[in-house]
């Protein structure tokens, strides 16, 4: 009888582990898959932190959020399924229990996808409308709530009235315009703001994700309503 060669199973056989401590697999093209996953990863994390970064408005009219944030989660979803499926496929050497890395990785794959849709149409959305001549010009617009959130470092917060857009505030112009309320809903502040507009499309030339420059926040009116306290 003729000798068969074995064929090499589909999925990744255990880890051998190499002096010094280095693991790996028996499964050459397992191991390519895992770094294109990895790689995927690393590159959707450059692509957020280039498209936050260079991010300098915001648009306010018209509204895609919606829309954008249904197929943000989509994706996100759809991202992490496939990644877990392919994961438990390749039975991914790991040291610690698989039932917490592996759903770790696909959390994380599928949240990279969901903020770089977020973030690339975003940009999209903003090229469309505002492709063509557009108009320019200085406006204020009033400002319908100021807060103080409290994440990973203490940071102060603007919506406007009659936009949903949450803008960023650095803390002396919080404190100047509304002292130490955690939160408060004033009638008679107002964001002065270089605007762009074609036909109904408008947009502010601020990022909402970063702090907005100092001396923008001016007195309209005369009254706040105060809710809590700053700490």
């Amino acid at each position: 009888m003729l000798d068969r060669k074995r064929k090499a199973p589909l999925g990744c056989r255990k880890p051998k582990t190499k002096p010094r401590g280095v693991v790996t697999t028996e499964n050459p093209s397992c191991e390519r898959i895992l770094n294109y996953v990895i790689g995927l990863m690393v590159a959707a994390t450059i692509a957020i932190l280039t498209l936050h970064w260079t991010n300098n408005s915001t648009e306010l009219n018209p509204s895609h959020v919606d829309a954008t944030l249904i197929a943000a989660l989509w994706l996100a979803a759809g991202s992490a399924l496939v990644s877990l499926v392919t994961i438990l496929w390749l039975k991914m050497p790991t040291r610690r229990p698989r039932v917490i890395v592996v759903p770790l990785i696909a959390l994380v794959m599928g949240l990279l996808i969901g903020l770089l849709t977020l973030s690339v149409a975003d940009r999209i959305w903003q090229l469309i409308d505002f492709a063509g001549n557009n108009d320019w010009s200085e406006r204020q617009f009033l400002i319908g709530r100021a807060y103080v959130s409290h994440g990973k470092g203490v940071s102060y917060h603007i919506q406007l009235n009659e936009y949903f857009a949450d803008l960023i505030l650095n803390r002396e112009d919080y404190t100047r315009a509304f002292g130490s309320a955690e939160e408060v809903r004033p009638i008679d502040y107002c964001l002065k703001a270089r605007v762009e507009q074609h036909g109904a499309a408008l947009r502010i030339m601020y990022s909402s994700v970063r702090a907005i420059p100092a001396g923008q926040i001016t007195r309209c009116v005369s009254n706040i309503i105060s809710i809590g306290n700053a700490r």
